[in-house]
């Protein structure tokens, strides 16, 4: 079923495969978060290695730089952080450039290690009346939440939600990115930025550079769990977001 799910990336997916498939992603994390976290620390998204002596950990960060960098977020921005993972993000965004985040993610238990760092790291009381954890300037907020379910849960009639949306390492997750794309434009305030990094197919010709056998495989089991055929259909959705 999941092979037949990536390949299918093009349209959307039939009621069953996305269920199947958040199923999947709920299932991991629950049995894997507090192992990612010991192994890993707060961060388990991909890094940004400028020089081969850079750590992990140094990478993360540098990742999170780059983005805010590129996005030209602003300090204070209020940040919905798609699939927020540990909440690594979330807490930088917060504590480094004031921002009032809200972090996202299906897995019960990733969200309840991204609380209980924030409130190890709060300053002051542990969560306000309104879900709040204070750091620095700033203030994170940690929710069980569908990401399809954005619109619904967030979307206000009068005024928009958010200057920015992060997703970084989850957009691969989603089985109808066109939907998302179209929440997030409903979503962002005028000026709104979408700050995306992720996992992408390269032309038809990226398996020629793939020498060995392993590797395959292990392109293969990637491709065989997560949509990547998604290049020209977020191009174009961006797009379309950049004219809403």
């Amino acid at each position: 079923m999941s092979g037949e799910i990536s390949r299918n990336m093009g349209e959307r997916y039939p009621e069953e495969a996305s269920k199947l498939l958040k199923g999947s992603i709920i299932y991991h994390y629950d049995v894997c978060a507090e192992y990612y976290y010991s192994l890993w620390g707060e961060h388990i998204h991909h890094g940004y290695f400028l020089t081969p002596a850079d750590t992990k950990e140094i990478a993360q960060i540098q990742q999170i730089e780059l983005l805010v960098h590129q996005s030209n977020l602003e300090p204070g921005s209020k940040v919905l952080d798609i699939g927020c993972g540990l909440g690594g993000t979330s807490r930088y965004l917060a504590r480094e450039l004031g921002c009032e985040v809200i972090g996202i993610a299906l897995s019960e238990a990733e969200i309840r290690i991204a609380r209980r760092v924030s409130i190890g790291e709060a300053d002051g009381e542990n969560e306000g009346e309104d879900g709040f954890i204070r750091l620095g300037k700033g203030k994170v907020k940690f929710m069980v939440l569908d990401a399809e379910m954005i619109e619904e849960t967030f979307e206000n009639e009068t005024t928009k939600m958010f200057d920015c949306v992060w997703i970084s390492d989850a957009m691969s997750h989603l089985p109808d990115k066109r939907k998302f794309v179209s929440d997030v434009a409903r979503l962002l305030d005028i000026g709104g930025k979408l700050v995306l990094a992720d996992w992408f197919a390269a032309t038809s010709g990226m398996n020629d550079s793939v020498k060995t056998k392993q590797q395959k495989d292990d392109l293969a089991a990637i491709e065989s769990k997560i949509p990547l055929d998604i290049t020209k259909e977020v191009d174009a959705n961006l797009f379309d977001l950049k004219m809403a």
